[in-house]
């Protein structure tokens, strides 16, 4: 258990905790997030979307490491699961945490448009009250 705290990929001592560091393990993935989510439809204002990529990234900054964790956690246990002694064998801990990075900010962007749509209701029936 003591390997499932934060994870240092190689090369990051060189970037230590520099901009470049946090856009590249941090950043990147939730972009890459974003883009999938926005290809398929429906199709949304420049601005939601936009709110919906920064609602990602900031979740993939503030809960990534947590979710990094817990991703590894979960593949240790899926392989012994399995009868895999080692999953470091087939995946390594910095696509683990990629793979971690992707998904919250796959799900930070479906909890801003979740705020979006509930909003957009409520502010609807407060029209009809009124109107």
């Amino acid at each position: 258990m003591a390997d499932i705290g934060p994870h240092i990929p190689p090369g990051a001592a060189e970037l230590g905790s520099s901009f470049l560091g946090v856009a590249m393990a941090k950043v990147l993935p939730a972009l890459a997030g974003a883009y999938i989510r926005n290809l398929f439809p429906p199709r949304k204002a420049w601005r939601q979307r936009l709110l919906e990529t920064a609602g990602g990234v900031l979740m993939v900054i503030y809960v990534g490491e947590v979710a990094a964790g817990a991703t590894w956690a979960v593949l240790r246990w899926a392989g012994g699961f399995i009868g895999v002694t080692d999953v470091a064998e087939f995946v390594n801990r910095s696509q683990s945490d990629l793979l971690a990075a992707f998904l919250v900010g796959l799900t930070g962007m479906t909890v801003v448009e979740g705020a979006f749509h509930y909003s957009r209701r409520w502010l609807e029936r407060r029209e009809e009250k009124i109107g």
